[in-house]
């Protein structure tokens, strides 16, 4: 399906053909019969995104493909690091902020040079996703305010650890395809082992505070930042990071 999937698109084809079989694709890999709407809805309002990006509106040849591909890898890879404990329609809306920023700045393909954590780039990446004013729905909204509080907390190390989360989620090549633990630390000027770290910290980071959000009766208690000092990537069997 994925090469169906790769295809050039008109624009008035996107909702018609494009995304029903976005559906089943997304089906066979989570091996479910059917998947939330709301999953369906995020990625067609990223190919209209991408679409959008030409002057005629149309979708690339192997654009759709390609980003199909990287939302559900990101999603895999984020299920893995945190256990299972966020539906996959929270994890797609997540991926979708993410992307939705790096379409909207033009961060996309393999990731500038000096595009690191400790530069302003990656300060501006939490800034733009924090005051996006992208329509989405509650779910995508949630993130943003949740990446707007972490922002602003004087914990040290949290906006290092999530711009490392975010950038991984968000930035998507669609012309070469899935980009590598090695282009991002590459751009950020520091060792793979590293990059990993601090991304799954920052995972780990979104997800904890999701969770303690998500809970109407609960307090609002100081986090802190989660341990970077993993052994081991969990998403290496996915073929890169996600």
């Amino acid at each position: 399906m994925i090469d169906e999937l790769n295809q050039r698109y008109e624009r008035g084809d996107i909702a018609t053909r494009f995304v029903p079989l976005a559906r089943r694709t997304i089906a066979e890999l989570e091996g479910t019969g059917a998947i939330p709407d709301a999953c369906v809805d995020s990625v067609g309002r990223m190919i209209h995104a991408l679409a959008a990006r030409t002057s005629s509106g149309v979708l690339e040849t192997q654009h759709g493909g390609e980003y199909l591909r990287h939302m559900w890898q990101r999603s895999d890879g984020l299920n893995r690091l945190l256990g299972g404990v966020l539906e996959l329609e929270v994890r797609f809306a997540l991926i979708e902020l993410a992307t939705f920023v790096c379409i909207e700045h033009s961060w996309i393909g393999c990731p500038p040079k000096g595009f690191a954590p400790l530069r302003p780039p990656w300060r501006t990446m939490i800034d733009a996703v924090a005051s996006t004013g992208m329509t989405g729905d509650s779910r995508t909204q949630r993130w943003r305010e949740i990446v707007s509080d972490i922002r602003d907390r004087p914990v040290e190390g949290a906006r290092q650890i999530l711009t490392c989360a975010l950038t991984r989620s968000g930035m998507v090549d669609v012309e070469r395809g899935e980009l590598s633990d090695d282009d991002f630390a590459a751009a950020a000027g520091k060792g793979r082992r590293w990059f990993n770290q601090s991304h799954c910290a920052g995972v780990r980071l979104l997800g904890q505070t999701f969770r303690i959000k998500d809970r109407p009766s609960a307090s609002s208690p100081v986090l802190g930042v989660p341990s970077a000092n993993v052994s081991t990537n969990p998403t290496s069997r996915l073929g890169g990071a996600s």
